[in-house]
């Protein structure tokens, strides 16, 4: 994906097969993984801080929060 980003900044745009190919590595990137990468105890004892912190831990990929793009302080909103 982060070359077809490249391409797109270079290029001023992308090909519309390449622009399938970079919505299919960017939904492999954020897919949702069925196995946590903790026991449910841990991710209880996470969860029990912090539900994000509980989120980010415990499954694996990157992570987007749903408030990210409307708040300046996330914290805040909570």
């Amino acid at each position: 994906a982060l070359a077809l980003i490249e391409k797109h900044e270079a290029d001023g745009g992308l090909s519309e097969p390449d622009a399938a190919e970079f919505i299919q590595q960017a939904l492999e990137t954020f897919r949702w993984h069925h196995t946590a990468t903790v026991s449910l105890d841990e991710y209880r004892q996470l969860n029990a801080q912090h539900r994000l912190i509980a989120d980010v831990v415990a499954f694996r990929g990157p992570h987007i929060n749903h408030l990210t793009p409307r708040t300046l302080d996330i914290d805040a909103v909570q």
